[in-house]
């Protein structure tokens, strides 16, 4: 039991360290009809040290800090956006995800907070967006 309890917690502490590109987005067929998405995470000391993981179509492919944000491009069509962490009063993996759509030379801005199941995802306005980014850090998305 001590063993498997060892492994889980340096799972843990390996996957809290984690930010940047974790997977692939799909190719952009073509600049003019893609729009551009921007996730910000509020810096917070609550669950500060748990890196949250950013989903999209339920696929890992960003690691996320606190006071961290990322932007990339994506294809116009529907997708679900989401973050997920391993926290919460049960220690388990949770997920929290919206549904949003990309139109061509849109953009679509997310606000990632702590919550009591561990983490949750919201869409902002432009306005929000640009201020939390001003008290944030950069960090690139590969595409």
């Amino acid at each position: 039991m001590r063993k498997l309890f060892a492994m889980l917690l340096s799972v843990v502490v390996f996957i809290g360290c984690a930010s940047g590109p974790i997977g692939k987005l799909q190719p952009i067929i073509a600049q003019e009809l893609c729009g551009e998405v921007t996730v910000i995470r509020i810096s917070s000391i609550v669950g500060a040290m748990n890196s949250y993981t950013i989903i999209l179509d339920g696929k890992d492919i960003f690691g996320i800090r606190s006071g961290q944000y990322t932007n990339f491009k994506l294809n116009e069509g529907e997708y679900y956006i989401g973050v997920k962490c391993f926290g919460g009063f049960v220690p388990t993996w949770k997920k929290s995800s919206v549904k949003f759509i990309v139109a061509p030379n849109s953009n679509s801005y997310f606000l990632v907070s702590p919550s009591l199941s561990c983490a949750s995802i919201k869409s902002i306005d432009e306005s929000e967006a640009q201020k939390r980014v001003q008290d944030s850090k950069y960090v690139g998305m590969l595409q």
